[in-house]
């Protein structure tokens, strides 16, 4: 059996079960993408490199929704020349998978009308999105991502409220890929030291990590307030901040400022983190603090987890986290408090030994429950009995 994947980006969200897949020898799977992680590869996999788009418009006399137009159709373009290559080389694929809304599927119809087709949504359907959801780049990827569901054999979206961007009357069509963390992966037994410039992190005594990522102006007031208080108060501890771009420079600034040049050499900052470095960070962190918007991305919690750190995060508002993150016994929540409030919460579990080794075995254990390779296996089954039942519809059709 012959698989495509079509996407923005290798792996992507779809590496993973790409990988899973390709471990049956009687599938051929080759993954097709604009961008690629350097460096990186899947067993069985192969890869193929699609022709890259730049938006060079200038905007001038034309409105931002046309530019989006205009951007997605020449990806389409250039995805439908890879494709017709592929074809001319006698690769016809029996199934396409793809989870771009950035035009990449625009013309795989055209060019593998018989193929079963499946369709994900794309990662830029965040909790935010719901908010932006009549902005011009948010309608243009909602109207592709409507174009495949309506040429798809299946589609899926990755946590219940995502169907919320879909009439009402469809919803009934759109399945939902149960969650997952890659258990294996994000675990102390792989990891690495991670170091901070020249500094070893994985060694101080004590490290407690923030990402940045997303955190709105109220929320990073929070945050700088945690950081300091962290810093002046636990005489032992280091602090890092992730993805710090150069937006969050000018609150981070006025933190230093305020700092001994003692405490302020154990906060350290770094920009966003290749997955390995990444999970090394998770690992050497007594704790992880989100106060980004998290209802869609329970995946990324669980992988925190994983690597047996205690989570610290918003209220999770998907229906889904109900008996999943179990505040007190597996993490932490953030209340609706001040500051202080919130900071005093996370010192007491840090300052309690006993209970604190006690979450983060717990939480090992909740991600365990949702390891990503026993979650796509299930998931490619459904996929593989999906389109034998297809098929043999489509024979019984001919005949």
């Amino acid at each position: 059996m012959r698989i495509l994947f079509l996407n923005d980006a290798f792996p992507g969200r779809l590496g993973a079960l790409a990988a899973c897949l390709a471990a049956d020898p009687q599938h051929e799977v080759l993954f097709a993408s604009s961008h690629c992680r350097q460096g990186f590869s899947l067993p069985g996999v192969r890869r193929v490199l699609l022709k890259k788009s730049k938006n060079t418009s200038t905007g001038q006399n034309r409105d931002a929704f046309e530019q989006e137009w205009s951007w997605a159709l020449k990806v389409g373009r250039l995805s439908l020349s890879s494709l017709l290559k592929l074809r001319a080389m006698n690769f016809t694929p029996d199934m396409v998978l793809t989870a771009s809304a950035k035009g990449h599927a625009f013309f795989v119809r055209q060019v593998f009308p018989e193929a079963f087709y499946v369709s994900y949504l794309d990662d830029i359907f965040s909790p935010t999105c719901i908010t932006d959801r009549y902005s011009d780049r948010v309608l243009l990827r909602h109207l592709l991502q409507s174009g495949c569901l309506t040429q798809s054999q299946l589609f899926f979206v990755f946590s219940h409220w995502q169907k919320l961007f879909f009439p009402a009357f469809v919803r009934k069509a759109i399945e939902v890929v149960p969650f997952f963390a890659d258990t294996d992966f994000f675990c102390a037994e792989q990891s690495g030291p991670f170091y901070c410039g020249e500094v070893n992190l994985s060694a101080v005594p004590e490290l407690v990590s923030f990402s940045v990522t997303g955190v709105n102006a109220e929320r990073g007031k929070v945050l700088c307030f945690m950081v300091m208080a962290l810093l002046r108060r636990r005489p032992h501890c280091h602090v890092l901040l992730s993805g710090v771009g150069p937006e969050f420079k000018a609150r981070l600034d006025a933190v230093v400022s305020r700092l001994s040049g003692e405490e302020a050499a154990r906060l350290h900052c770094a920009g966003f983190l290749p997955l390995r470095e990444y999970r090394d960070l998770l690992c050497a962190s007594a704790a992880h603090i989100r106060l980004d918007v998290t209802d869609g991305r329970l995946g990324e919690l669980l992988e925190i987890m994983s690597c047996e750190t205690l989570l610290m995060t918003l209220p999770h508002a998907a229906p889904e986290s109900a008996g999943i993150l179990r505040p007190g016994e597996n993490m932490l929540f953030c209340p609706e408090a001040p500051a202080e409030e919130i900071y005093r919460r996370l010192e007491e579990m840090l300052s309690r030994p006993e209970a604190f080794n006690t979450l983060r075995a717990n939480a090992r254990k909740t991600a365990l429950a949702f390891r990503q390779q026993d979650i796509l296996s299930r998931h490619a089954v459904r996929l593989l009995k999906a389109y034998r039942q297809w098929k043999d519809g489509e024979l019984c059709n001919v005949s």
